[in-house]
């Protein structure tokens, strides 16, 4: 039975690949209607371009001078607001690099409470600097 089942299987996922509708070359991930395909959050991508003078002074600020799209995550989602997104950015960076507990210890915070709420993108985002500043 399970045989069966498992060929059946394949032969749907098949006729899909094969589908017109869907080319090989297609992202075959498949995204809730709320959800852009650009940014992968509900909140479309903010261009540099999208921005006034102001804004795109902030925008470089986070993101670089060399870039017109910013990065997914949160720094993304708080161009939204650009002066909050510079404040932002300012306590982050005064946090992570100047903390008195030091650059190994924040990255070990960081990665315990992403771990505690098993949130996926920042542990993602931290494990590689974490192991540069010599976390095992």
């Amino acid at each position: 039975m399970l045989k069966i089942f498992r060929v059946v299987l394949l032969l749907q996922l098949s006729l899909l690949i094969n589908c017109s509708c869907v080319k090989p070359s297609d992202n075959l991930r498949i995204l809730p209607d709320d959800i852009d395909p650009e940014s992968l959050s509900r909140l479309p991508m903010i261009h540099k371009g999208d921005l006034d003078a102001e804004g795109q002074r902030i925008f470089e600020f986070i993101m670089g001078a060399e870039t017109d799209t910013p990065n997914i995550g949160p720094a993304a989602v708080s161009l939204y607001n650009p002066k909050v997104a510079e404040a932002m950015q300012l306590l982050n960076q005064e946090v992570r690099y100047r903390s008195v507990i030091g650059r190994r210890n924040t990255e070990i915070a960081i990665l315990v409470a992403s771990r505690e709420f098993d949130q996926q993108y920042e542990w993602s985002m931290h494990e590689d600097t974490a192991r540069k500043e010599g976390v095992p």
